[in-house]
């Protein structure tokens, strides 16, 4: 068989080239792997960016978590998280960064329910995100209202449990 193919490559050649076809072939070879060079390297470089802008955590990294799992150490005290709720009244931020950083906070706080899978204490969820808790109580009512959460009023503990709306 591979004597066949030997045989015939000569002979398809000639005939290629016969009829004006021969130059073309290696023409077309090289536009389709510089194609295929380009490609790569966009998408290799448009991952890149993401990355460093941080738009594609790891998969293994909840965000305001570390990779671990374990929720951050709390802030320290009388530190408090910049306001972050779109129409905020801090007149240095972009309000897209704004409402971005408030949608991130939302991601994270669904993020850190789905992975615990377990209701988890309004505090906590404080601590984990390292935010203040007015800030994080707005957050939670805009998710609640919206249906993507619930949160009950626990009685020892002093502090509402917030779990995922199931749906």
């Amino acid at each position: 068989m591979m004597n066949g193919v030997v045989v015939l490559l000569p002979q398809i050649l000639a005939e290629a080239h016969e009829y004006g076809h021969a130059g073309i072939a290696p023409w077309i070879v090289w536009i389709g792997v510089l194609a295929i060079v380009l490609v790569t390297a966009v998408v290799v470089v448009t991952v890149l960016v993401l990355l460093l802008r941080g738009k594609l955590p790891p998969e293994d990294e909840v965000p305001g978590t570390p990779s671990g799992g374990e929720p951050p150490a709390p802030p320290a005290s009388g530190a408090t998280a910049p306001a972050t709720r779109p129409g905020s009244t801090d007149v240095a931020e972009d309000p897209e960064q704004a409402l971005q950083r408030y949608l991130d906070r939302e991601d994270g706080i669904m993020a850190i329910l789905k992975q615990r899978g377990r209701p988890v204490a309004q505090s906590e969820l404080c601590q984990y995100l390292g935010v203040a808790a007015d800030e994080l109580a707005r957050a939670l009512s805009d998710l609640e209202q919206r249906g993507f959460l619930h949160r009950t009023w626990d009685r020892e503990r002093q502090d509402f449990k917030v779990s995922r709306q199931e749906s």
